[in-house]
């Protein structure tokens, strides 16, 4: 799709449907947003929260091109930031792409997960969110890079796609667009 990301097309486009950020709230593991929340943004009821104003935003934003850089020296290879829409609900925005790649996804974090992504584990609602990815862009494979706020280290680590994972994204993501009452969506924050 050529939609440029963080412009009001792309903030649109992104309400339109099931977002790869948004897969980790569906499972009740994302730590930024309840799958209330969630459901109330999709609904129109309150306004998403505006991301673009916020330092750690702003940083995680820098971090993602100075990683995908990195990255794509590394590889010999240029990682574009790409958007992809499948089956009209499923979207992701990719911090970079390339079709011989996969999918590159960039994150400002902390000494603790680094030092676990370092083991190749990597945070679960980073993982849903990847294989939500790598199902929207069709994509076998993908490079979480994380990377200190202060500092130079980083970790890449290669996640292979997950057909289960994907299959009960797929499966969730459609009840969750189905529903238009509260009777599966928890009330508590």
């Amino acid at each position: 799709l050529n939609i440029e990301q963080g412009s009001k097309q792309w903030l649109e486009w992104r309400l339109g449907g099931i977002g790869a950020s948004d897969v980790a709230a569906l499972f009740g593991l994302s730590p930024y947003k309840t799958k209330r929340d969630l459901w109330f943004e999709k609904m129109g009821l309150g306004e998403p929260e505006d991301e673009s104003k916020s330092y750690i935003f702003q940083k995680g934003h820098d971090v993602e091109a100075e990683l995908r850089n990195i990255f794509s020296a590394h590889i010999k290879s240029d990682l574009n930031p790409t958007c992809f829409e499948r089956d009209v609900i499923f979207r992701a925005s990719l911090d970079g792409y390339d079709k011989a790649i996969g999918v590159f996804e960039a994150k400002l974090v902390g000494k603790d997960v680094l030092k676990k992504a370092s083991t190749g584990e990597i945070p679960e609602h980073h993982r849903l969110q990847i294989q939500a990815q790598l199902h929207a862009s069709d994509a076998d494979k993908a490079f979480w890079g994380g990377k200190l706020l202060k500092g130079k280290d980083s970790v890449v680590v290669e996640i292979g796609r997950d057909d289960k994972a994907i299959k009960d994204i797929i499966k969730e993501s459609l009840n969750f667009r189905s529903k238009g009452n509260w009777s599966s969506i928890k009330l508590t924050k």
